[in-house]
């Protein structure tokens, strides 16, 4: 392990620049602030002092180590663990010492960040340019961008198989028959979104003047799949073994708890409680401010009781130290990282399992508040308004069906009644 050195590097001093023992010593710190555990801070010190030597015995300047680099030195790293019969898992633990160690250097300016991948093809520079129009004149999430793109690619591999056939010749035949063969080719919810992302992908191309305005009305819609149950919801029962599963004594437990409430007493969406910052949070007037939605509009939300207390103390006593402002970060190191909205949707599924209940995932707290607002006579509206659906035909899909309340409102057959 390397001997501490409590000193600042100026990144721009030519002396730091090619000193490495004093950017090892930097490194190190930078491993201890960020609250990695002394004994992996000492296996990376080794690693990074092993990656120093074989840099200098090839005369390798830190400005050109990247990627490249640091996949010749675990090519040769792994061939000398495998004569020595090294445990896989030192294998493992140079990939991600060497990948913090290339993160270090990219943040302190000693090695150029990474170039951006080169749009070898016509086709994907014409999909990055569908991205920055989803992104900048949509405006839509990330994830969203992402689906709508595989779309587009699947319907330009099916245009790259007629050869015949190209952009500036497109027509309604075309587009009708491309349709025809999702509908019959893929279940009927991926149909319906493959024939609603085609129509974005065409309004772009008639944005951009690839394809004749108006080419988007041409595509035909997917006939809706009757659904046979309604949503998976909660019981008030089961919501309340499924908040009395987490272990608030300990530090983890105080953060999923208040992590399972803000998704629970709000209806957020797990990329929305990931994305929140220590700033959203107004104390003093009891609001919870949310200016990254997947619609990316602005909301507010008020905070209740059990929530606001949740939180503070999590905060208070739970969340480790850290430069990150978000308020859900990893207790584990590095924890300088906002968590996942795979991970928030992990966490709520291991909660559900130690309650022993069926529902899996992040998304059914959302239906299970819908339905509780519903049953307490709240429209449709304003159901809408907190789950951050621009219709109310989003909204109904989250409102499940009062089916006691219907019982009650049935009318008797009139052979009865006589």
């Amino acid at each position: 392990m390397f001997k501490k050195q409590r000193l600042r590097v100026d990144s721009s001093s030519p002396r730091a620049a090619g000193d490495l023992t004093i950017i090892k010593g930097d490194f190190v710190l930078d491993l201890q602030a960020r609250g990695y555990a002394p004994a992996t801070i000492g296996r990376y010190g080794q690693v990074v002092e092993e990656c120093s030597v074989w840099l200098t015995a090839r005369r390798m300047k830190l400005a050109h180590f990247g990627e490249g680099a640091v996949a010749r030195f675990v090519g040769t790293y792994t061939a000398r663990g495998r004569r020595q019969h090294w445990a896989p898992y030192r294998l493992k633990v140079c990939r991600r010492a060497l990948q913090r160690w290339l993160l270090f250097l990219r943040e302190r300016g000693w090695t150029p960040p990474p170039a951006p991948p080169a749009c070898s093809t016509a086709q994907e520079r014409l999909l990055q340019g569908y991205d920055r129009y989803l992104a900048g004149v949509r405006g839509l999430a990330v994830g969203t961008r992402l689906n709508r793109q595989f779309q587009a690619r699947r319907f330009l591999r099916w245009l790259g198989r007629r050869r015949h056939l190209r952009l500036k010749k497109l027509g309604p035949p075309q587009v009708i028959s491309y349709v025809v063969e999702c509908a019959q080719g893929f279940p009927a919810q991926t149909a319906r979104n493959q024939a609603h992302g085609l129509r974005s992908f065409l309004r772009f191309l008639a944005w951009t003047k690839w394809v004749r305005p108006g080419l988007d009305q041409a595509v035909p819609a997917v006939a809706p799949w009757p659904r046979g149950d309604l949503p998976a919801g909660l019981t008030p029962e089961e919501y309340r073994r499924f908040l009395a599963a987490f272990d608030r004594t300990t530090a983890l437990g105080c953060r999923n708890y208040a992590l399972a409430l803000c998704l629970g007493e709000l209806g957020l969406r797990a990329s929305e409680a990931a994305a929140l910052q220590l700033e959203d949070l107004d104390w003093h007037r009891g609001v919870l401010h949310l200016p990254r939605t997947k619609q990316r509009r602005e909301r507010q939300l008020p905070l209740p009781p059990q929530m606001a207390r949740a939180l503070a103390r999590y905060l208070q006593w739970g969340r480790p130290r850290c430069h990150c402002r978000a308020v859900f970060v990893p207790q584990r190191a590095p924890g300088d990282r906002a968590l996942s909205a795979r991970e928030v949707g992990l966490t709520m599924s291991r909660a559900f399992e130690r309650a022993g209940l069926s529902a899996r995932g992040a998304h059914v707290l959302r239906y299970r508040l819908a339905t509780a607002l519903q049953r307490r006579g709240v429209g449709l509206k304003g159901i809408a308004d907190l789950l951050g659906h621009q219709s109310l035909e989003s909204a109904a899909r989250y409102a499940r069906v009062d089916l006691e309340a219907l019982r009650q409102a049935a009318l008797p057959w009139p052979e009865a009644a006589r």
